[in-house]
């Protein structure tokens, strides 16, 4: 009987130490994140035209708050941040609950080259995140996706999270209530 009771013991106390590791890694990554995202934002400067006539972002100064290992990814994020967002707007491009953003509309192959490049940047940052948070880099894109989705502005493309700890967070929401049977795991919505 004690030896059970001591099984059982010693079987709650790594549990509760699993979770709160978990919850310690997912805390520590979205802080990264939002830390990274904090710097990219501070880091936006005005805007030049190029010979071309386009409009795109001057060279970034980046952030101090922007550690050395991220800069290069967050740097090629910043210089197609105008594009991309140009194409989330235009419903050619939608943002994945993997974190990573996909055509998703009649796309031309500069498009195309864009949505890689922004997704080699992506998934650069998330294995640095990971490598700092201790976490998989699958699971951080998952996290930045989930991220995105609660700070998306009206009328993007946003896939929903597959079922798990993410989409259970995602179900107690109000979006998830007005999409009602529409807003099941990995479908995607116009965010409103």
């Amino acid at each position: 009987m004690k030896k059970a009771f001591g099984v059982l013991a010693a079987a709650t106390l790594i549990a509760i130490g699993c979770i709160t590791a978990d919850l310690t890694v997912n805390a520590h990554v979205i802080v990264e994140i939002r830390h990274m995202e904090a710097g990219l934002s501070e880091s936006i400067p005005g805007k030049i035209e190029t010979t071309e006539g386009a409009i795109r972002s001057t060279p970034p100064i980046l952030s101090e708050r922007i550690e050395k290992p991220y800069q290069d990814a967050a740097f090629g994020i910043l210089e197609r941040r105008l594009q991309i967002n140009e194409l989330l707007e235009n419903g050619v491009l939608g943002e994945a609950n993997d974190g990573f953003v996909i055509i998703r509309g009649a796309a031309s192959g500069d498009a195309q080259k864009l949505a890689d490049a922004e997704n080699r940047d992506r998934a650069s940052l998330y294995a640095k995140i990971s490598t700092k948070a201790g976490a998989d880099s699958a699971f951080v894109g998952r996290l930045y996706a989930f991220e995105r989705l609660k700070a998306a502005k009206s009328g993007l493309w946003i896939q929903i999270p597959e079922r798990g700890e993410l989409y259970d967070e995602f179900a107690g929401t109000r979006t998830k209530s007005r999409l009602g049977r529409n807003g099941g795991p990995g479908a995607w919505f116009k965010s409103f």
